[in-house]
């Protein structure tokens, strides 16, 4: 049995006639001995392909079930027609103004014009009605046309317009012919093809039933999901994702656009890969070869292959040129490798390697790098770098950082696109960690390398950690133990800074909340418990010195509200913030891991002024502060200010090392503000007022806006009195619908000198980019500036080219969020 649709515009002189009419039309070479409906006779010829089922679509919604009777007639009954043209909707939603280009409809491109869009358009599906057998292994093949001829066992001729539909694929063209014992269909004129995410549109196709492979002469093609189209003399489909074009091209350019094409004499598309190979391939901007290779592979979506990657090739004032060209290692799904060989021409050959592995449990990198006689530096240079995150059972975590270098000036003379930090200080850190509910557990060893002249940070060999948090109703208990071991290099070190040893530290606490929807109130008291056991300690110091500091403090708020004539309302929360922890002589206490913390509005509410566990400070204080909000009727808060100021009752006698007692009896004014003028624009501003007069001692102010990944601005400033005054803004703005300036300028203020300044400028079509970039920076090695441009050229869909290291563009806030948007 086979399904089929009657026809009821082949041959037939009426329009709504049933089968057995007698009034029909015949063809003169249908000989046969009994005339039946041509439909029936489209149903004989279509039933001997090899399918199961086979359908042949009306428009009047009738599907008839027919089998032949013993007489060799039609018995047959009457059902629903599956609808089989699609429904004209699209899939993605489209801008007001969005319209169709008309030379281009034909290739799925429809024009579309939305903020952050680089191209006019994009490539979208017509949706077509579900069926339920989209996804079925073998599923019936439903035919219609508008007239049709038929011999038994022989050719079928199909005029008048043809459509076929076999679960999700679709072809329609003006006529076809079936040919049974071949198993064959040729379509010619107007042929289109479709299956999710392809579309083929050709003269003239040869479609075999059995194995689902066709060949399409004189077509296009388009790849949705890619945004890639292109054309060939012959496209042969394979398979649902094996594609060969015979004398082809393809592009990422939309229809119109060739400013680049990759020609070949034969390319080979594989979907399922995510990779294309081609022979004998040419590549061209605009009209001009620029790169020919015998053969070549280019990725035409996200998946990975081992192949050359596009090389860089830059040039700065230090080195000369800088040329490198690395090579994938796509080694298994989970693990790959990167080796890159680089010529600097100033200092000689380098190598870089990166191995990336990963797994459900565990992602590990290790970079290493190596030039071997640096002509510059007369010396071997190398970088080694292993990072490891794992989680070797349930609720325990692994980490490993640890990065090394052949001298202190690695960084400033060669950089490196290795994913590696580049701080002062250099981690070489391993930790273990157990998390529970309430409680979690820490080991680590954690040590440095220092590449700035000065103290080098004391080392943690090892460290061992449990903390846990436990709450009934309102009342909240907080425990912190720790052991650690502080040692470093003490080499050429005098005084306070040779002391190393071992210090255990005990901070359980206590507290209460009251709260209530216009306030709280929440009373603490903890214990700080020091103890050490020391060596090189100075002379008549206690080599085991231990400190038990009790502190409380109380926390306490209130909330007025009022509504505004404009709507929303406005909040003043006065905050009172009361401290008390006595004074006990720290004086014989080492300098571990603490500092000062910086004085800012937040400081007003802490319990500890310094950082680290060597110094609890003494207090007896009241803090006061006052907060102002102004929210919208969404809930939205345009605006916050904040101002506060502590009174001390005692002096200040707990210090650090070459620190002085404190003994004014209040503090300075520290304020807050952020103003959200708009979802664009944020202004936040700290300072610190002196109490005397007002006069700023400290200001950091932050100025962003953005309108749109391609249209942003970022100032800061940051001044505190006699340490720093310096100004940092960055920019990426839009000056035509191609073009895009961006740029950073640091500059010191104190010193009338520029840290860095970096400027660039941007051309993007909808297929390819060209960035320019110009850097002028002052190194670390010696204080001296280096100059350096850099440029990147993207094919789209192709590749980049890059001049070597751009890792400082990622400074510039936005680059990153930017470079990784949609590109059309």
């Amino acid at each position: 049995m086979f399904i089929i649709h009657d026809l009821p515009y082949l041959t037939r002189q009426g329009v709504g006639e049933k089968p057995g009419d007698p009034v029909f039309s015949q063809k003169e070479h249908v000989d046969m001995p009994s005339i039946k409906p041509l439909s029936y006779c489209v149903a004989m010829a279509v039933a001997a392909i090899a399918y199961p089922q086979l359908g042949l679509a009306n428009t009047s919604d009738q599907i008839w079930d027919c089998s032949a009777n013993k007489s060799s007639n039609w018995d047959c009954a009457n059902k629903p027609a599956p609808e089989l043209r699609p429904t004209g909707s699209i899939k993605a939603p489209l801008a007001a103004n969005a319209k169709s280009l008309p030379n281009y409809k034909s290739l799925d491109w429809v024009q579309v014009r939305q903020r952050d869009m680089v191209c006019s358009g994009r490539y979208v599906e017509p949706e077509f009605k579900v069926h339920g057998d989209e996804d079925e292994t073998d599923p019936p093949v439903y035919l219609d046309a508008g007239k049709s001829q038929a011999e038994l066992g022989g050719l079928t001729k199909l005029r008048e317009g043809v459509n076929l539909r076999q679960g999700a694929r679709r072809l329609s063209a003006e006529s076809a012919n079936v040919d049974q014992s071949r198993s064959e269909a040729h379509f010619t004129d107007d042929v289109v093809f479709r299956e999710p995410g392809v579309l083929m549109i050709a003269s003239d196709a040869t479609i075999n039933m059995e194995t689902n492979q066709g060949n399409f002469r004189n077509a296009q093609f388009v790849f949705h999901e890619s945004h890639l189209r292109g054309s060939a003399e012959e496209i042969q489909r394979n398979s649902n994702t094996h594609v060969t074009l015979a004398e082809g091209n393809y592009t990422f350019c939309p229809p119109g656009n060739e400013d680049w094409k990759l020609s070949a004499s034969n390319i080979e598309l594989d979907r399922e890969s995510g990779f294309g190979t081609a022979k004998h391939a040419t590549l061209k901007v605009g009209p001009v070869p620029i790169f020919y290779s015998p053969i070549l592979t280019f990725p035409i979506d996200d998946q990975r292959k081992s192949g050359f990657l596009y090389p860089s090739i830059g040039y700065t004032q230090s080195d000369g040129l800088d040329l490198t060209a690395p090579y994938y290692f796509n080694l298994a799904p989970n693990y790959d490798d990167t080796l890159t060989p680089r010529w600097i021409s100033n200092r000689g050959v380098m190598l870089e390697n990166e191995f990336r592995y990963l797994n459900h449990q565990n992602k590990s990198e290790l970079g290493v790098a190596y030039l071997p006689d640096d002509e510059l530096a007369n010396d071997d240079r190398w970088l080694l770098s292993v990072h490891h995150q794992g989680q070797p059972a349930q609720g325990w975590s692994a980490y490993v950082d640890y990065t090394a270098v052949s001298d202190d000036n690695y960084f400033d003379d060669l950089t490196t696109d290795l994913d590696v930090q580049r701080e002062s200080n250099l981690d070489r850190r391993g930790e273990l960690a157990y998390h529970a509910q309430n409680w979690n557990a820490l080991a680590r060893l954690h040590s440095y390398q220092t590449l700035v002249d000065g103290t080098a940070p004391y080392r943690r060999l090892p460290q061992f950690q449990l903390q846990g948090n436990y709450e009934w109703d309102r009342t909240q208990l907080t425990y912190l133990s720790e052991y650690v071991y502080f040692d470093r290099d003490i080499t050429n070190l005098t005084g306070n800074d040779r002391i190393t040893g071992s210090r255990i530290h005990l901070a359980p606490a206590i507290s209460q909340r009251f709260g209530r929807s216009y306030g709280y109130v929440t009373p603490s008291l903890r214990l700080w418990n020091t103890q050490y056991e020391l060596k090189d300690q100075v002379s008549g110091a206690d080599n085991s010195p231990t400190y038990s500091v009790p502190i409380a403090s109380l926390d306490s708020s209130l909330i007025f509200e009022r509504n505004l004539p404009t709507g929303g309302i406005q909040t003043l929360e006065p905050r009172f913030f009361g401290l008390y922890v006595p004074d006990k002589d720290q004086s014989e206490a080492p300098d571990f891991d603490t500092s000062l913390l910086d004085f800012d509005y937040q400081s007003l509410f802490r319990y500890n002024r310094f950082s680290g566990r060597d110094r609890i400070g003494d207090a007896q204080q009241v803090s006061l502060g006052l907060t102002t909000r102004f929210l919208q009727e969404d809930g939205y808060e345009s605006f916050n200010f904040s101002i506060g100021q502590a009174f001390y009752f005692d002096d200040r006698d707990v210090i650090l090392n070459g620190g002085t007692v404190e003994t004014s009896n209040q503090s300075d004014f520290a304020t807050q503000a952020v103003w959200n003028y708009n979802s664009r624009l944020r202004i936040t501003l700290d300072n610190v007022l002196a109490y005397s007069d007002f006069e700023a001692k400290e200001t950091n102010v932050r100025l962003a806006y953005k309108a749109s990944n391609d249209q942003r601005f970022n100032f800061s400033y940051r001044f505190e009195e006699n340490v720093r005054d310096q100004t940092d803004l960055q920019f990426i703005w839009p000056l035509t619908e191609r073009v895009t300036a961006l740029g950073r300028w640091q500059r010191d203020l104190e010193a009338e000198q520029d840290l860095e300044t970096v400027l660039g400028v941007e051309y993007e079509s909808c297929c390819w980019k060209l960035q320019f970039y110009g850097r002028r920076w002052l190194t670390t090695t010696n204080d001296e500036f280096d100059d350096g441009v850099y440029l990147r050229f993207i094919l789209k869909g192709l590749g980049s080219v890059n001049s070597g290291s751009v890792g400082f563009l990622e400074d510039i806030t936005g680059f990153e969020e930017r470079d990784e948007q949609d590109d059309f």
